[in-house]
């Protein structure tokens, strides 16, 4: 592969360092957006309920214009915590 090639020329150049990770410490690393987009596919109207909610043009007003971003976190986390068990 072009990609495979390009990266072993950049470490034959010593531009960069590679060394072979685990794939269990990947899994591990990213183990709670596994389970949460996992929690998000077993509940798929809960889901389509949010993003209707998140497209609105009011919420989007509140929150891209008026800078309440914060507010949507606070949301998004009430939702994944009590409505995606």
């Amino acid at each position: 592969m072009i990609g495979e090639a390009y990266l072993a020329q950049c470490r034959d150049d010593t531009y960069i360092f590679l060394s072979k990770i685990d794939f269990k410490q990947v899994i591990a690393s990213q183990k709670g957006t596994i389970d949460r987009k996992a929690k998000y596919n077993a509940n798929p109207h809960k889901t389509k309920l949010f993003r209707a909610i998140c497209q609105n043009n009011w919420y989007r007003f509140l929150i891209l214009r008026c800078g309440m971003l914060y507010f949507h976190n606070k949301i998004r986390n009430l939702f994944e915590g009590y409505f995606l068990k």
